[in-house]
């Protein structure tokens, strides 16, 4: 149960949220001051789980959360490597496997923590630049709804999705500097 980097600073947050229905101060414990959007989540299904296990199986089953991050983090791996090498099955493949058996991925997916769902919200961020890079002319306003929105909730689930973020803030009007044309990249 105690699996985990900073496993108890986890729980109490969770422990928290869920007893309260409130955030904590960032000075009331060890991970208190990390944001709130994963802790909210798991405090939701804590209180699920509490109804009808013991808590300690029930923060067994909060596991659920980085697990299916881990493995949608491996899908997304895959559509980028599809993306980047969309003819080349092999690359696509080698990619895949690399991304998927990354040994922090595999370890960080399996203990309760804010990292795998920041790690798969900040992933999505990367899918939509990618796709963005190669579409032509500028995004749609929906599709800039859906990278405000991941954008945000990377935000509120960890910091350090600032980088990306901050990436994304770069890559949209970089892209309306230039335009690609017979496969020249050429300054409009």
């Amino acid at each position: 149960m105690n699996m985990g980097m900073d496993f108890k600073g986890h729980i109490d947050y969770i422990n928290t949220v869920a007893s309260g229905f409130h955030l904590p101060y960032a000075t009331d414990g060890w991970q208190m001051f990390q944001p709130p959007f994963y802790y909210i989540i798991s405090a939701f299904l804590l209180k699920v789980f509490l109804q009808i296990t013991s808590f300690d199986i029930a923060v067994k089953l909060l596991r659920i959360i980085p697990m299916i991050c881990g493995a949608l983090q491996i899908e997304v791996c895959y559509r980028v490597m599809q993306l980047m090498y969309p003819k080349n099955n092999t690359l696509q493949t080698f990619g895949t496997v690399i991304g998927g058996f990354i040994p922090m991925n595999i370890y960080i997916s399996q203990a309760i923590g804010n990292e795998p769902l920041a790690g798969i919200l900040t992933s999505l961020l990367v899918l939509w630049q990618i796709k963005y890079i190669q579409s032509k002319g500028p995004p749609s306003r929906e599709r800039l709804i859906v990278a405000g929105f991941l954008a945000g909730l990377a935000l509120l689930t960890k910091t350090s999705a600032l980088l990306i973020v901050i990436l994304l803030l770069l890559t949209i009007p970089l892209k309306g500097f230039y335009r690609t044309k017979d496969g020249d990249n050429q300054i409009i």
